[in-house]
């Protein structure tokens, strides 16, 4: 479980600079780091769906899963600037409901 917590935490930092590459213009960094990030969110929603039944986090996990979706879309509709805003606040916020629950379980 530690290590799932500290997946989240280190997620939640790519976030930020993967975020503040699209908020300044420097979208190519942004979407080299965001493959890495999507892929990590990934793990950590299968993680949540593996141990679910003892940690109750079935509702943090889709919404990180819509999270997800609007994400893609925004990379669809070239909108950088949403897609940061999806990472900063949506999934960001998923992230910490998730870890808050994974530290009220410990």
């Amino acid at each position: 479980m530690e290590h799932l917590e500290e997946m989240v935490i280190k997620t939640k930092k790519d976030i930020e600079g993967v975020a503040e590459a699209f908020y300044q213009q420097r979208d190519q960094e942004g979407f080299e780091n965001l493959v890495e990030v999507i892929d990590v969110v990934s793990k950590i929603v299968t993680s949540i769906e593996k141990i679910n039944a003892g940690y109750e986090i079935s509702k943090e996990s889709l919404d990180l899963e819509t999270s997800l979706k609007e994400a893609t879309e925004a990379m669809v509709n070239k909108d950088t600037v949403l897609l940061a805003d999806i990472l900063k606040y949506d999934i960001t916020d998923s992230l910490d409901n998730i870890l808050n629950k994974i530290k009220g379980q410990m």
